[in-house]
Formats: C-alpha cells, sequence, structure tokens
C-alpha cells in the first residue's frame, strides 16, 4: 500500500486550523546550484501549523522535508517565498534578529544526537539553558532540569556522558536539550531515524507526552507511518510539493 494511500486513510480531526498560526510558509521556493544545473529542493509551499498543533511531514527521500524544516525553523533562507514564526516574517529581520527569534522559540531535535561527548547529561542541558537563557537562578535552572529528566525517565543518568547512554537515550537527551528553555515550538527531523523499534517507541511517548504536557506545537520529519499516526496532522510531499495537507 502506497503512503498516499495510507496517510488518505488517516484520521484529520484532531487539526486545529482555528488556532493561531505558530509557522506558516506562502510560495515557499529553495533551489540550490549544482554545476550548471539549478536543483529546485522546495517548489512554492503554502504550508500552516496552527500554534499547539502536532503535524508529521512524510515523504521519500530527496523531496524536501528536511530543507523544509530548516526554512520553518530559520536555518536556511528561502530563495523566494516567506517564512513566518509567530506572525514575524524572517524575511524582515536582521541576522541578529532571526539569531534571537530562533533561540527564544524553536528547539530542535536531529538524527544525530549531537551531543557534546565531554559532558555530562546534566552538563548538555546547562550549556543549553545559558546559551537559550541565559539563567542567574542556579536553583530554578536545577529544578527545571530535574522535573525534565524525571518525565523523560533519565533522572538516574544525570552524571552520565554521552558514550555510557543507549541510542534511545542519547535521543530522550537531545530532546530534553530542545526543549529544556520551554521553547513554543519544537521541530524534529528524523528523530527515531537511528533507533531499533523499541527505543524509536520510547522517543515517540516522549514526543507525544512533551506535547499534551507542555502544549508545544511540533513539526516532525519522518518516513515511518507508525510515527506519523501519533501526530494531529500528516503532510506529504513530494519533489520539493506539498501533496497533501
Amino acid at each position: 500500500m502506497s503512503s498516499a494511500v495510507m496517510i488518505a486513510d488517516m484520521p484529520t480531526a484532531r487539526t486545529k486550523s482555528s488556532a493561531p498560526a505558530a509557522l506558516e510558509t506562502q510560495a515557499l521556493w529553495k533551489s540550490y546550484r549544482m554545476g550548471t544545473n539549478d536543483v529546485h529542493a522546495l517548489r512554492g509551499v503554502d504550508l500552516r501549523v496552527a500554534r499547539g498543533e502536532f503535524v508529521a511531514i512524510m515523504g521519500p527521500s530527496g523531496c524536501g522535508k528536511s530543507t523544509l524544516l530548516h526554512t520553518l525553523g530559520g536555518l536556511q533562507s528561502p530563495t523566494s517565498g516567506s517564512v513566518a514564526i509567530e506572525g514575524r516574517d524572517l524575511a524582515g529581520l536582521s541576522d541578529a534578529e532571526r539569531t534571537e527569534l530562533r533561540r527564544d522559540l524553536i528547539g530542535f531535535v536531529f538524527q544525530r544526537f549531537n551531543l557534546f561527548p565531554t559532558l555530562s547529561v546534566e552538563g548538555n542541558l546547562r550549556l543549553a539553558e545559558r546559551i537559550c537563557l541565559g539563567w542567574k537562578d542556579a536553583e530554578r535552572g536545577a529544578a527545571r532540569r530535574l522535573e525534565l529528566l524525571d518525565m523523560l525517565g533519565l533522572s538516574t543518568k544525570l552524571r552520565h556522558k554521552p558514550m555510557e547512554l543507549s541510542g534511545g537515550e542519547q535521543q530522550r537527551v537531545a530532546l530534553a536539550r530542545a526543549i529544556v528553555h520551554e521553547p513554543a515550538i519544537l521541530l524534529a527531523d528524523e528523530p527515531t531515524g537511528n533507533l531499533d523499534s523499541q527505543n524509536s517507541d520510547n522517543v515517540l511517548a516522549m514526543l507525544k507526552r512533551v506535547h499534551k504536557e507542555l502544549g508545544q506545537t511540533i513539526v516532525l520529519i519522518t518516513h515511518d507511518i507508525d510515527v506519523a499516526e501519533a501526530a494531529d496532522r500528516v503532510v506529504l510531499m513530494k519533489d520539493g510539493q506539498i501533496l497533501s495537507r
């Protein structure tokens, strides 16, 4: 059965289209120059993600999913078209303002965990706090870290370094690091792609819990239909375009 058919059969009643937009693109194009050819990664993408919505984006490799996610998060600039985060058009912001907006409002989780190997679990989270929040209240920061690690089942791993953790535990640490500053939006690029089925289920359960308990807007890139089914809505992409919303 094709992905398009499977997605068409999935429920759509949980969408939150009436809520204000957390992320929105209009006529979004992203092109790259390769030799003498232009490669169009995104082709006129219009997408609206409501505040508090959990959206999964699916499609074959090379269809533009990751490029779309990175553009939504301000990590890449579009060739043309617009991207708005919480109503603010990125094109109208300076580099410093885009960095500040991304730091304050967005958490990122990637397929590769990207943890600092010489830092403990707590150290990775404290570094993220200093970068994103600059908290001087150490007691408040410690309480927040412990609460978050307990929610993610990592309270006994506080002093462990990444090499002492399983792949699933490392991804949960990466998730904790992405949300320790309580961002409004979480962008996840194939967060279960390097995990076995059990650890994939564990990380997905954590994402669902974060969405429910923290009310975050989540946009998740995945090639796994089982992962996509956890979302409020599935967006199908092919050849840089959105086929269904």
